[in-house]
């Protein structure tokens, strides 16, 4: 008579203590090895994000102008992005904020009238990050077309 214990059972194992720590280890050493070297590919991330952030809130804006028949203004500073619609009034419709490693050198305002026209036609929002080529959103014409690209002798070249 065979007993129940050595009938049908398949000899499982899995991995031991030591195998599952050196894989661990090996790991580690290429996390710390390889990090450095994405970090700037997360910074671009992190500056291209904001110049869309920036394009966004000129053309939301530049609709709910059009939608509502009356001006917005898109005020820029180093820290955030304040949407008026319309422009005096007291609190602002909208407030962005730029991650903390972006900034906005100048200050600087875009209006757009209730036609969806630019009265800041040529305005240039540089956006800074340590360690990489400025981003720039120009308002190209009055009609309010915008154009992304980097500075280059303080133009905004695509």
């Amino acid at each position: 008579m065979l007993c129940r214990r050595t009938i049908n059972r398949p000899n499982i194992r899995g991995f031991s203590l030591v195998e599952s720590l050196a894989v661990l280890g090996m790991v580690s050493i290429l996390a710390v090895v390889a990090a450095p070297s994405l970090r700037p590919i997360f910074d671009r991330q992190t500056l291209l994000r904001s110049t869309t952030l920036v394009r966004r809130a000129l053309k939301e804006a530049q609709r709910q102008a059009m939608r509502d028949g009356s001006s917005c203004s898109v005020m820029f500073s180093a820290t955030d992005i304040e949407t008026r619609c319309p422009p005096t009034s007291p609190t602002a419709t909208r407030i962005e904020q730029l991650p903390d490693e972006v900034s906005i050198p100048l200050n600087s305002t875009v209006t757009y009238t209730f036609r969806g026209t630019a009265t800041g036609a040529g305005s240039i929002i540089q956006l800074d990050m340590d360690g990489l080529t400025s981003r720039c959103v120009e308002v190209v014409s009055i009609v309010g077309k915008l154009r992304t690209g980097v500075i280059n002798s303080g133009n905004c070249v695509l």
